[in-house]
């Protein structure tokens, strides 16, 4: 999983999206300064984030980190940081480093290099993402001004959440109204599709709910399509599908035509560093990971920038202008991105 330190190097995600130093032309020189990436605020809801990593030190913005992980925040110096002790406790700095690490020659650069990153722990010691936890990380997010939320991952226990069962139609309403609330205080909500190799818009089947039982396997549920992935098929919400190296859609990730708002770089798990996403990791470290979580990271990056240059929008205005750029043609690379079963309205790129 640790990879060397790549030295901002070979950054194929960062090309296909047209950011930073791997963008080319009048894109890569349109890119807002440090100075006014700034005055933007980017929330990570997840596993938490290292902010000692060197790409990461200058990013996080401890004013506004806290930790939900007991489903109150809890803004104590450190709180935001992962526990090493919870699996998958790493995913939040790799997201994070994906957003906004520094662009400094070494390491990796973040799509929105400059933002101030909200770094808001989620997990607890479980190694859950309970609406309790999304709910606080939400309000803590929006009443904090930032104007975009990531959020890769999908709410426990339950993968699809349906309406008609009462404990799940509480939860998709609780979630709802912390989503709306955020998209109210001006921030854009973007959320990874999930890694399933689901058709979102058909009926499926679910064998890893609910995933908290004390005994026993989870239940083998046959879904209809009212069922929904949360917060990723909420009203307003930038749901993102993976593609890899070569444009296509990444394997592992669902899909689905009016499910689906937009593709980003996700990477291949098969395909080595090279053809994976590589990012920060806890403790300096560097890793390539493969999923719809890089792949909202980089929808996120361009949400922050757009902020910079458009600092009077509104979460509307911000989304609609992520999806305009999107919407402009398939990258250099990317073919065959008008089906919108997996690229919704295209393929992200920075916007100018």
């Amino acid at each position: 999983m640790t990879v060397p330190d790549p030295g901002e190097g070979g950054a194929w995600n960062l090309s296909m999206v047209q950011a930073g130093p791997g963008g080319t032309g009048d894109v890569a020189r349109s890119a807002p300064s440090t100075e006014v990436m700034r005055k933007v605020l980017v929330a990570v809801l997840d596993s938490g984030v290292d902010d000692t990593h060197p790409d990461l030190r200058a990013a996080v913005d401890p004013k506004a980190s806290a930790s939900c992980a007991d489903g109150r925040p809890d803004s104590r110096t450190g709180a935001w940081r992962p526990d090493p002790g919870v699996p998958e406790s790493g995913h939040g700095t790799h997201v994070a480093g994906i957003i906004g690490a520094a662009r400094d020659g070494q390491g990796v650069t973040g799509v929105a290099p400059g933002a101030r990153i909200a770094a808001v722990r989620l997990l607890g010691p479980l190694g859950q993402y309970y609406a309790e936890n999304i709910v606080c990380g939400m309000l803590w997010a929006a009443d904090h001004g930032a104007k975009a939320v990531n959020d890769s991952y999908f709410a426990d226990p339950w993968k699809y959440n349906c309406p008609e069962d009462r404990d799940q139609a509480a939860l998709i309403a609780a979630v709802g109204r912390a989503v709306a609330y955020a998209q109210r205080k001006g921030a854009v909500v973007v959320a990874s599709a999930g890694n399933d190799g689901q058709d979102l818009g058909a009926a499926r089947t679910d064998e890893r709910s609910p995933n908290d039982r004390v005994s026993g396997p989870p239940l083998s549920r046959h879904l209809g399509t009212e069922c929904i992935r949360l917060p990723g098929e909420l009203p307003g919400v930038l749901t993102v599908t993976a593609v890899n190296r070569d444009g296509r859609p990444s394997s592992y990730t669902n899909y689905g035509r009016g499910r689906v708002s937009l593709a980003a770089p996700g990477g291949d798990p098969d395909g080595g560093p090279q053809g994976a996403i590589v990012s920060d990791w806890p403790g300096g470290q560097y890793a390539a990971l493969a999923g719809t979580s890089m792949a909202a990271a980089h929808v996120t990056g361009a949400v922050a920038v757009a902020a910079a240059l458009h600092p009077g929008f509104g979460s509307g205005q911000l989304a609609d202008a992520v999806a305009v750029a999107a919407a402009g043609g398939c990258p250099v690379g990317v073919r065959g991105c008008g089906d919108r079963r997996y690229f919704g309205v295209g393929v992200v790129v920075v916007p100018r």
